[in-house]
């Protein structure tokens, strides 16, 4: 990946993106960026890692690199959950999973970081009981 000389890509903004398509239709629902490499802005960043969907209309994503795990609203693309570091140790640049156990459902995510990109490496894996 080309980079500028503060290792940002050299491509337009956003730099990473999760979007929402109606397949019956053919057509763009949302779209909004993943992740941030700039404090303040929603530049999106390099996403490893696809997100899941919940029954219950959560989309969760642990793509980007930072630290954290997210639910969006699979309707609309808004952000309503996140997890920050202390729950995840490294970024998890990863595709969650979810199961079931006792009647109640869990979001696991393993977070290993990734060396090629220069984020911090673990070899986590983080389990969450939804309500």
């Amino acid at each position: 990946m080309l980079q500028d000389n503060e290792g940002h890509p050299c491509t337009p903004q956003p730099w990473g993106a999760t979007a929402a398509l109606d397949l019956n239709a053919g057509k763009l629902v949302w779209q909004k960026p993943l992740g941030t490499l700039i404090a303040g802005e929603h530049t999106g960043t390099v996403g490893f890692g696809a997100p899941i969907v919940t029954a219950g209309g959560l989309l969760f994503t642990a793509a980007s690199a930072e630290p954290l795990l997210r639910a969006i609203d699979k309707t609309t693309g808004e952000e309503v959950w996140e997890v920050w570091a202390g729950k995840l140790p490294v970024p998890a640049q990863s595709t969650p999973m979810t199961y079931m156990l006792h009647g109640r459902q869990f979001v696991v995510v393993d977070a290993g970081g990734h060396g090629g990109l220069g984020t911090p490496l673990g070899d986590s894996v983080v389990a969450f009981a939804l309500n």
